[in-house]
């Protein structure tokens, strides 16, 4: 696989098909084509019209800052000679201020081709259906509120698979439809059986059924959960992009 070398980090990006960059042109309202050139576009939100916020993507030597209309050219003047990397923390003090209310990330977005995937049977692993509904409470009893919102499950309802152990979950994920057919799995793992394979295992019955249904395949999480990025990994994805998210606490800038 040919390999592009960003000039302004350590990271190696693989080519991808158009297929995931197609995606990406579509959710920023971009020429797919402009992600894989070098520079800095800032532009109004598309796919995330109504988040008070700005997400800064970088694909390879393209930085994209999708950002509310009302920002784009506060953002478009401040970031003009901009490297494509993500903001220091200095730099988003420079750009917004006392307006930041939360930042979320760094984080990296995944993308598998479906040749390229590498499945993991398990004989434990089954289809979570309605007879498992107390099955699934306890599971996220057991696992706490923290952690089940952050494993994002409630936003994954889709091809839902569990890791069974006597009766119980010890393991389970989902599929979190986005636009124009893609999306990606959300894992989470009793937090007993941590740290032995389970979530790989029930991500990998996720994406097997989400790849038969020839939907687009991501993956996002923190760039911080490394075992999160290792699974993703283990099961054929590549780093495709990383990312950051700035909450706002203004709808426009106030200097």
């Amino acid at each position: 696989m040919v390999v592009k070398a960003c000039a302004h980090c350590d990271i190696v990006w693989p080519d991808m098909s158009t297929d995931h960059d197609a995606y990406w042109g579509g959710f920023f309202g971009i020429a797919p084509s402009l992600l894989t050139t070098a520079g800095v576009s800032v532009v109004p939100h598309v796919d995330l019209v109504g988040f008070q916020g700005v997400w800064f993507f970088v694909r390879a030597t393209r930085l994209v800052v999708s950002a509310p209309d009302t920002w784009v050219l506060h953002l478009r003047r401040e970031l003009a000679e901009a490297a494509p990397e993500l903001p220091s923390e200095a730099t988003l003090d420079r750009l917004f201020g006392a307006s930041v209310d939360r930042v979320i990330g760094p984080a990296f977005q995944g993308a598998l081709q479906a040749s390229e995937f590498r499945e993991l049977a398990s004989g434990s692993v089954r289809a979570v259906d309605a007879e498992d509904a107390q099955a699934v409470a306890d599971f996220r009893a057991a696992c706490g509120t923290e952690d089940w919102e952050a494993g994002g499950l409630d936003r994954a309802p889709r091809y839902r698979a569990a890791h069974f152990e006597n009766g119980a979950i010890t393991a389970m994920a989902g599929f979190r439809v986005k636009s124009r057919g893609a999306g990606d799995p959300c894992v989470l793992t009793h937090p007993q059986h941590r740290g032995v394979g389970l979530g790989k295992q029930v991500v990998s019955a996720v994406v097997a059924a989400a790849l038969a249904d020839d939907h687009l395949l991501l993956y996002q999480t923190l760039e911080a959960n490394l075992a999160s990025v290792r699974l993703a990994f283990a099961l054929g994805y590549v780093r495709h992009a990383n990312h950051l998210a700035v909450r706002l606490t203004s709808d426009s800038p106030t200097r």
